[in-house]
């Protein structure tokens, strides 16, 4: 390269687009993963209410069983039976004591939240929370 008097030449530095795209694309991934996880949360379920309910922190790997107003079991966004909701328990399962939150719709048969109680009993130990809404005075 030729050098031309009076010229200084400048460094280029360091491309940073291949990271910002890197970073874009790994903030996409957790942004989807994080919404694709709590999709039980967004069905349209009437919980009961009770005067002594308690706040508590959902844990982020909670499994959500969601009982529909009718009757129907679901678990990851799928409609499934008592034995195919203890299989996909066992599967699902991380440990003991991992903890399973239950969205029942107040106008739900009972039965059916008996069923999502009996399959966890029968899937392993793990730490069972009903949701419910406060009730309003």
């Amino acid at each position: 390269m030729r050098k031309f008097p009076g010229f200084r030449g400048h460094d280029e530095g360091i491309n940073l687009t291949p990271l910002l795209d890197v970073i874009f694309n790994l903030l996409f991934f957790f942004i989807l993963a994080t919404t694709l996880k709590e999709q039980e949360y967004f069905m349209p379920v009437e919980l009961p209410r009770s005067q002594e309910s308690e706040v508590a922190e959902s844990p982020s790997k909670a499994l959500i069983i969601t009982v529909t107003r009718d009757e129907e079991l679901m678990f990851g966004g799928e409609v499934v039976s008592g034995d195919e909701l203890v299989e996909r328990l066992k599967k699902s399962a991380e440990g003991d004591g991992q903890t399973v939150v239950i969205r029942a719709d107040g106008g739900a048969e009972t039965q059916a939240t008996v069923t999502a109680l009996d399959a966890c009993a029968r899937a392993g130990k793990f730490t069972i929370r009903v949701e419910v809404q406060e009730k309003k005075n």
